[in-house]
């Protein structure tokens, strides 16, 4: 399937979680590229992955404990994952008329 397409139906159903979920979900996923980010190798990123470094400081964030955060990121995955599957399923891609001005041959409709 199309990356960007992917990418964008992800981004959507992550806009359309409950707002306090979406502020954590974000937070714990914009941390863990922080560490990817910050890693020298793959290792050392599930390395500092498995340290639960993003859930805990979510936590404290939050003010919730260290379980709740991972319940509610894990929950958020499960549905943005079925609901981009759903979208996904549902995708078409129509051939255009090639015309001379036109840089795509193909239209996806989601």
């Amino acid at each position: 399937m199309n990356a960007i397409a992917l990418h964008f139906a992800a981004q959507s159903e992550i806009r359309k979680l409950p707002k306090k979920h979406r502020e954590i979900y974000e937070y714990v996923v914009s941390y863990e590229e922080s560490l990817a980010d910050r890693a020298a190798s793959e290792e050392e990123f599930k390395v500092l992955l498995l340290s639960r470094e993003p859930y805990e400081a979510a936590a404290k964030t939050f003010n919730l404990s260290g379980a709740k955060i991972v319940e509610i990121v894990n929950s958020c995955e499960r549905h943005i994952q079925s609901k981009v599957q759903e979208r996904m399923a549902k995708v078409k891609w129509h051939r255009l008329a090639p015309t001379s001005q036109a840089s795509h041959t193909f239209l996806l409709t989601l």
